[in-house]
């Protein structure tokens, strides 16, 4: 008897880490959100207005638009980054187009750093190997913080195609119409 309370307990518990998994990555994505609306901002307002973008307005600033941006998404997609199937299936996904949103990023991330460049120019450092370092750091730190939320969306989006939701299964169309003919 007592194994089977254990058993309950764990069971129950696992349920509920599953569950709280779909609110963190609700939460993970607007962090993403509004730390690279926080960074883009700062850098390109220092750029083009050659002023520092003072920390806690910046950061006001992130933590509205990520704000307005997670909830716009969430209201008008209700089910975004949730899943009624209670699986580690979607987490695993998300892992995975993380990783590869990192990586794949890392090409428009340079190309960021060297509009930043570009637009900062005369205000740049003369010293020898600076632009180089820019275009380095940006390519290799800003996609840190854009690929968690991109890859919590395209892993979701990849789940929902690949399994469905419980009780719609996606289904083809084609296949299912010629299987519910009766056949004479």
């Amino acid at each position: 008897m007592r194994r089977f309370a254990i058993l309950s307990v764990a069971a129950r518990l696992d349920s509920t880490v599953r569950g709280a998994l779909s609110d963190m990555a609700r939460f993970l994505f607007f962090l993403s959100v509004s730390a690279t609306v926080f960074f883009l901002a700062g850098f390109f307002y220092e750029a083009v207005s050659h002023v520092d973008l003072a920390s806690l307005f910046g950061a006001a600033f992130a933590l509205f638009a990520g704000a307005v941006v997670s909830l716009t998404i969430f209201k008008l997609v209700p089910d975004f980054l949730r899943t009624d199937d209670d699986s580690w299936g979607p987490f695993w996904f998300s892992v995975r187009w993380t990783i590869l949103t990192y990586f794949a990023s890392i090409p428009v991330a340079a190309g960021l750093g060297y509009l930043y460049i570009w637009v900062a120019g005369r205000e740049m450092p003369k010293m020898v190997g600076d632009a180089d370092l820019v275009i380095l750091i940006f390519a290799w730190w800003m996609p840190l913080w854009w690929a968690i939320a991109i890859g919590l969306s395209i892993g979701w989006y990849r789940h929902r195609i690949k399994y469905g939701t419980p009780g719609k299964r996606p289904s083809n169309k084609r296949l299912q119409g010629d299987a519910a003919t009766p056949r004479a």
